[in-house]
């Protein structure tokens, strides 16, 4: 592990060795992806009246194509979160103390 990239995961490993009351970045990105993920269903179960007359087969309410989508997104929301936690891991915190 060289300097320069202890030094360009300083950004990413210090808030991480600053969260001394238990709540990680990784927490903190979840909970604005939550109440989005939230909010986004909430809308389009309410705006489902607007586009309910050009759906055939299917009702505008199907819990089959909301729990897919929310699946979905929960999951890039993890990934989103997870790789900067996994890349600031391999730092050692040793070689970034000696950095700064």
């Amino acid at each position: 592990m060289n300097l320069a990239f202890a030094k360009a995961n300083v950004a990413v490993l210090k808030p991480k060795m600053d969260a001394a009351d238990g709540v990680t970045p990784q927490k903190k990105s979840l909970v604005p992806a939550a109440i989005g993920i939230v909010a986004g269903n909430l809308g389009a179960f309410l705006l489902t009246r607007l586009v309910a007359h050009l759906l055939y087969t299917v009702s505008a309410t199907d819990p089959a194509i909301f729990l897919p989508s929310t699946l979905l997104l929960t999951l890039s929301c993890v990934a989103a979160s997870a790789l900067p936690a996994l890349r600031s891991s391999r730092v050692s915190p040793a070689l970034l103390l000696q950095a700064e």
